[in-house]
């Protein structure tokens, strides 16, 4: 058994190579390079390259976030607008009402005394 998981795992760091499968380097032959330093500068310029490719995908994608929001937001001006007219019509009509709901209530006080008066 645990002869097994050590082959596992030795099959495993051959498969993966040393981690150039972690870097998108698994196209790369080692043994095209002469000097290990032709292939640290190749694995360097790799790593640089996908940096600014990388950097290139996530300004492009700000760029993408950055006109959504701005379309969110103008949506969300225009939606905050609605509202407030809506809740300015809302006020005036309460106001209204109320103004109406006094006028009623001296037309009603007033009823009540012309009544009062020809009761007596």
């Amino acid at each position: 058994m645990p002869g097994r998981i050590i082959f596992i795992l030795i099959a495993f760091l051959l498969f993966y190579g040393c981690g150039a499968k972690q870097y998108g380097m698994e196209h790369v032959d080692p043994n095209t390079f002469e000097t290990l330093k032709e292939m640290g500068e190749y694995y360097d310029w790799w790593l640089n390259n996908l940096r600014d490719i990388r950097q290139e995908d996530l300004k492009e994608t700000q760029e993408e976030l950055d006109k959504e929001l701005t379309k969110a937001g103008k949506s969300a001006k225009k939606r905050s607008k609605k509202i407030l007219k809506n809740r300015e019509k809302l006020l005036a009509d309460f106001e209204g009402n109320v103004e109406g709901w006094k006028m009623n209530r001296a037309v009603r006080k007033k009823l009540i005394q012309i009544g009062m008066e020809n009761l007596k």
